[in-house]
């Protein structure tokens, strides 16, 4: 049998032996808790590196399949870009068409598109204007003309051509008392902002008047212009309002 232990023996004496003890085993089982969770969260920080490493690279196919499909796509680009180009060309053909039959006082110091068009619309008003003035003309000289061969039913002419400096207009009266006021022609001329410089009436043989008007005009107005226009609002004046 082994001998007892005495209660006098030392150990027995000094319970703080035992709670040192259990102090350093707390702090070994502390310890290496701490490791093993620091080893746990290196290996996760590491997993994904390697997830990145493990992943499958596209094969072959998907590549050519890839390349296919950019290729087609490529392919159906090249005919809208063509068509877009096209139009983009007739559309260019077509203001050059537009501007070239517009009269130069309507675009002039106008170089956009959209001004263009508008001027072409004002063009296309005073157009249906002057048709419809003219055509007030040519109901009132069907009146003249099948109501009688009367010479002095005959409308009054209107001459307009330039000079030497500037326009000279030509009314020769259809009547011998004279026909319509001369100041109704020169109100509609200066109104048009024309400078009249001089204006001769004379008698001719056959006992009707001619009147002889001028006003000047530069170049930059002559271009400005249209004869053929001022002819018309001259002689509507004159035959239509009367």
């Amino acid at each position: 049998m082994f001998p007892s232990q005495s209660q006098d023996d030392p150990i027995f004496k000094d319970p703080s032996i035992f709670q040192e003890d259990i102090v350093n085993l707390e702090e070994y089982l502390i310890a290496d808790h701490q490791d093993s969770s620091v080893l746990t969260r290196n290996r996760s920080r590491a997993n994904p590196k390697d997830t990145k490493k493990r992943q499958i690279k596209p094969s072959s196919d998907d590549e050519e399949n890839k390349e296919g499909v950019s290729a087609e796509n490529k392919g159906k680009n090249i005919p809208h870009r063509e068509f877009e180009r096209q139009r983009r060309k007739q559309m260019a053909k077509l203001y050059a068409s537009l501007r070239s039959l517009l009269p130069l006082e309507y675009i002039k110091g106008k170089r956009a598109v959209c001004d263009h068009m508008n001027e072409a619309l004002n063009y296309i008003k005073d157009m249906q204007k002057n048709i419809q003035e003219l055509s007030l003309c040519r109901d009132k000289l069907k009146k003249l003309y099948t109501s009688g061969s009367n010479s002095n039913l005959m409308p009054n002419s209107v001459i307009v051509s330039p000079c030497q400096d500037g326009v000279e207009v030509l009314i020769r009266t259809s009547s011998i008392e004279g026909g319509f006021p001369l100041s109704r022609v020169l109100g509609e001329l200066i109104r048009t902002n024309l400078n009249v410089v001089s204006c001769v009436s004379t008698r001719t043989n056959d006992q009707r008047f001619l009147h002889r008007i001028q006003f000047e005009a530069t170049a930059t107005v002559l271009m400005c212009i249209h004869l053929s226009a001022l002819r018309e609002r001259l002689f509507n004046v004159i035959n239509i309002e009367n």
